[in-house]
């Protein structure tokens, strides 16, 4: 960004996701293992010189891909943060109890009520959110990372 007309072509043995999103990321025009040949790696130089748009297939198959991954758990982290909101206080600290990994007996205890309770409150909560186990519930809310950025002090 600091000088435009520098165009960055990444040649490396690192075929993984994560390095070819932070060549892009970084303002990289293209990305090429070292595996190809000596020819391809030249026609990317003179693509690049020429100011040519050129995306390899296998990359933008893996960049499609990442896009809607994203995309995907974009839209799930938003309809799980905005419907969590539906919940009470009482539904949101027994969630964020069970979450930090309290069982149902020791968030009775804690609150003085029947466990009977608490099922009922998980009952509740899981209908709320559209969820038949708590298990999944939470495995969603841990991979979402919604207490931890989010609902932080409920």
């Amino acid at each position: 960004d600091e000088i435009p007309e520098i165009k960055i072509i990444i040649i490396t043995i690192h075929a993984e996701d994560d390095y070819i999103f932070e060549a892009y990321a970084a303002g990289a025009v293209d990305y090429i293992l070292k595996t190809e040949s000596r020819e391809e790696i030249c026609k990317s130089i003179r693509r690049v010189y020429d100011d040519e748009e050129f995306i390899r297939p296998y990359i933008a198959k893996r960049l499609v891909s990442g896009y809607m991954e994203a995309h995907k758990m974009r839209q799930s982290f938003m309809y799980l943060l905005s419907i969590m909101t539906s919940l009470t206080n009482t539904e949101m600290e027994i969630l964020k109890a069970s979450y930090y990994g309290k069982s149902r007996k020791e968030i009775a205890a804690e609150r003085f009520v029947e466990l009977n309770t608490i099922k009922y409150h998980i009952t509740n909560i899981l209908k709320k959110l559209h969820y038949k186990s708590l298990r999944h519930l939470l495995s969603d809310i841990k991979e979402l990372q919604l207490f931890e950025h989010f609902f932080k002090d409920n």
